[in-house]
């Protein structure tokens, strides 16, 4: 599929080079280098293709991004539009789909529109994910030391925090996401944490 969308992609008369890497690194690499207008990232992890998506709004704001993913869950489409994604794709959309989406992209003209996020934000605040996602990297890190269930001593002594602020850290998030125990919290955070942890 890739080597039909590389190939569609250039012979559209909008866009002067493609570059394929295979790796988040490498597109950090080549995105330095180029600075191109428009990035696609069709990524096996697609948290690493959020991460690169991260890095490159921060680094590059001006760069359009389109990712091709097995994962269009509201969860995913809503971090990635979070971190400057102009589009989430299915992997399974054809060719001419993804080309028609890439030359709106290009045009400037966003293919997610304020009232589908607002839709999906109403979705993950309804079922506890939206306080995941938002919350800071400092909770982030705590939710992920408490999947791989480490103690709250543990947990204080990697983020350079009293075991009482981790204790008190992740009653909040009980709390904001309706769940009574640490299981639970983590049983949740567990399948989104590669794509808000950063990693690129």
């Amino acid at each position: 599929m890739l080597d039909g969308l590389r190939d569609g992609i250039r012979a559209e008369d909008k866009i002067d080079d493609v570059i394929t890497v295979r790796d988040g690194q490498s597109a950090l690499q080549m995105l330095d280098l180029y600075r191109p207008d428009l990035l696609v990232l069709a990524m096996t992890d697609p948290s690493q293709s959020v991460q690169v998506a991260r890095t490159c709004s921060t680094k590059w704001p001006q760069v359009r991004t389109l990712i091709l993913s097995p994962d269009v869950r509201p969860a995913f489409r809503y971090v990635a539009h979070q971190y400057g994604v102009s589009e989430v794709m299915s992997t399974r959309a054809g060719l001419e789909e993804i080309l028609d989406h890439l030359d709106s992209i290009i045009a400037g003209k966003s293919q997610v529109r304020s009232t589908e996020v607002q839709q999906v934000e109403r979705e993950l605040k309804d079922s506890g994910y939206l306080p995941l996602i938002q919350a800071r990297e400092v909770d982030r890190e705590i939710l992920s030391y408490v999947c791989d269930g480490l103690t709250d001593r543990e947990i204080a002594d990697r983020v350079y925090l009293s075991p009482q602020t981790v204790r008190n850290r992740i009653s909040a998030m009980l709390q904001r996401c309706g769940k009574s125990n640490r299981t639970q919290l983590a049983i949740m955070y567990a399948p989104i944490s590669s794509m808000l942890n950063k990693t690129a």
